[in-house]
């Protein structure tokens, strides 16, 4: 009899290091500063999708991706800073901060960092962002409860996963917290809500020209609607192909822990190449 072949140990692993170095205790001190640095960014209301960095002789350099929230953007906009930049505003406010937690690298006795800020926010348009809200208005108000603003930061990052500018191992996050705060009773409207929008995003003709995504597969497992035993919950939208190995498939994990137990998602996404 045949048997399924695990992809994930044939396909190249994608470590969360952009430099590998050989010196074991200055790439763990570089992973805990990146998670660091993603919390400091988490508390100015900023989400960090990405970071490239990359060692060479006595120099890092560092890439980070951010993605303005909409409460950062009302705070601005509703102020004084409308034809200000938001990454030199974002800069002056917080330097000090960031020369602090920079200081902390002098420990690898580089003897110079550079970094540099890309706003994603940039590559946003606000006519298919106008559809896809009339799309998904009506499911709003339950799978985000008094999160409104949450709920147009997932619009937005929706976009940018269709045009592959964040991966999957971020969006993943974005989807724990969805289903994180909500009741044992809304878990049904969940996954019915998120059948229809995986649907959307791979047959909706409006996404064509820029979707990259050809196919998606979710698999959520744990007690879901409140029963005594732990289910699964597995979807495939599209084609997501097995048994090819150089198939552009992203691949990430994670859990969502809740009053309810600790509910698992993995979720594979195939891609143009």
């Amino acid at each position: 009899m045949g048997q399924n072949i695990n992809l994930l140990t044939l396909r190249p692993l994608k470590l969360p290091f952009n430099n590998i170095n050989s010196n074991v205790k200055e790439s763990i001190y570089l992973y805990s500063f990146l998670k660091l640095l993603e919390l400091f960014f988490w508390q100015k209301k900023l989400f960090l999708t990405n970071t490239f960095f990359f060692l060479f002789q006595n120099k890092i350099f560092f890439t980070f991706f951010i993605f303005f929230r909409v409460a950062k953007l009302n705070l601005f906009y509703g102020k004084k800073y409308k034809k200000v930049n938001l990454i030199e505003n974002f800069n002056k406010k917080s330097n000090n901060n960031l020369n602090l937690m920079f200081n902390s690298l002098k420990k690898l006795k580089k003897n110079l960092i550079i970094y540099k800020i890309v706003n994603l926010n940039k590559n946003l348009k606000k006519k298919k962002i106008k559809d896809l809200y009339f799309f998904l208005k009506r499911d709003a108000q339950i799978i985000f409860p008094r999160r409104h603003n949450f709920f147009l930061d997932f619009l937005q990052l929706t976009m940018l996963f269709i045009e592959n500018k964040i991966k999957i191992n971020f969006f993943i996050k974005i989807i724990v917290e969805m289903f994180r705060i909500l009741q044992k009773k809304r878990h049904g409207r969940f996954l019915g809500f998120i059948t229809m929008y995986f649907k959307s995003l791979i047959n909706n003709n409006k996404y064509r020209k820029f979707n990259s995504i050809l196919g998606i597969k979710i698999i959520i497992s744990g007690k879901l609607k409140g029963k005594p035993r732990s289910n699964t919950f597995n979807k495939t939208f599209g084609s997501v192909p097995i048994q090819t190995i150089n198939s552009a498939i992203e691949y990430s994990r994670a859990h969502a822990f809740t009053i309810y137990g600790v509910f698992g998602l993995k979720i594979w996404v195939f891609r143009k190449i």
